[in-house]
């Protein structure tokens, strides 16, 4: 399944990016994935798989490349609003967590990404409930992926300027 989800969305996601993933290894229904609005599952699925049911691997595994799908998409999507790319496989893996609509719920993370103002954006992920009493583990993953862009772009503005030498 990783392979063939990774085939179908440029090889993005590896094994390495799935395995982070804590629903990866996970079999029984749990209500935090019907609770999401963007959840593939249909309310035939809900009657059929209520929160602590034992999920058929077939269907986590439909589950799986509808979710990863559409949030590599949206990393693809969100990622060509920034001046900048983040890591696609960090952005992906926050798309899939949080949702395609993250960047509504962190607005000011993601008003400083617009602006360019990666750092900022880094701290401003970690002055959350996502970092403090969700998953710190990713949200410090995501702010890392954020100052690597940073660090990207202070490097690139202290290269000293090339003359352009022209042939006279």
């Amino acid at each position: 399944l990783v392979g063939d989800a990774a085939a179908a969305n440029s090889k993005i996601v590896t094994q390495a990016e799935y395995d982070e993933l804590d629903e990866a290894d996970r079999l029984d229904a749990y209500i935090a994935a019907f609770v999401q609005p963007y959840t593939p599952a249909t309310a035939e699925e809900l009657k059929k798989y209520p929160p602590g049911s034992i999920v058929p691997q077939d269907q986590v595994n439909d589950w799986f490349e509808a979710d990863i799908s559409k949030s590599y998409n949206a990393a693809v999507a969100q990622n060509s609003q920034l001046p900048e790319n983040v890591d696609i496989g960090r952005f992906t893996s926050v798309n899939y967590q949080l949702g395609p609509n993250w960047n509504k719920d962190f607005e000011d993370t993601w008003n400083l990404m617009l602006s360019g103002r990666f750092r900022e954006a880094s701290k401003e992920a970690l002055n959350s409930k996502w970092y403090r009493e969700q998953t710190p583990e990713r949200a410090q993953k995501f702010a890392d992926a954020l100052n690597d862009v940073a660090q990207a772009l202070k490097k690139l503005h202290s290269m000293p300027k090339q003359q352009n030498l022209v042939a006279q």
